[in-house]
């Protein structure tokens, strides 16, 4: 598969048997300036595996005064 990211947190990759890995690709959130070049970034995704998707908001949600953080989604 082919990634590329305008912004977001890296894609998660999970294993058939669970273990999670993630995808390290990253750029500017679209739009912020014009030129803008997004490096793609491959990966072999095995039968039974998947990808997950995620905005900041997942990662920026609080719980009282405390970020649910990006520990926490790994």
């Amino acid at each position: 598969m082919l990634c590329a990211s305008a912004g977001h947190p890296e894609p998660r990759l999970v294993t058939a048997d669970g273990v999670v890995t993630g995808l390290a690709c990253g750029g500017l959130a679209l739009g912020i300036d014009a030129p803008q070049v997004y490096e793609q970034v491959s990966a072999e995704l095995e039968p039974g595996g998947m990808v997950v998707l995620y905005t900041d908001g997942v990662i920026e949600s609080r719980s009282g005064r405390e970020l649910f953080g990006l520990e926490t989604a790994r």
